[in-house]
């Protein structure tokens, strides 16, 4: 069961339903996320297993659970692809 956790040199701060995420490590990168990203990235805590994902998303937004698994994994792939997630 895999729980995503953060790296922890990122700054990040939420800004309404969005966040802003600083990589202070690799050429200061900047990366903006909409609001659906931004439930998905403070869940990213290493206590929230996909499913509590799935389940969150879900209960925040109208979406099947099925395009929500499917959407999360993909928005978990892309963060491991730029190094937000140990």
């Amino acid at each position: 069961m895999i729980k995503p956790l953060r790296m922890e040199r990122l700054a990040y701060k939420t800004i309404g339903d969005e966040a802003i995420i600083l990589d202070t490590k690799i050429g200061r990168e900047v990366h903006q996320l909409n609001e659906v990203a931004t439930v998905v990235w403070n869940l990213c805590n290493g206590t929230h297993d996909i499913q509590s994902m799935v389940e969150k998303v879900c209960t925040e937004f109208e979406v099947e659970p099925a395009v929500a698994e499917r959407d999360i994994k993909a928005l978990l792939a892309e963060f491991n692809s730029k190094s937000l997630l140990r």
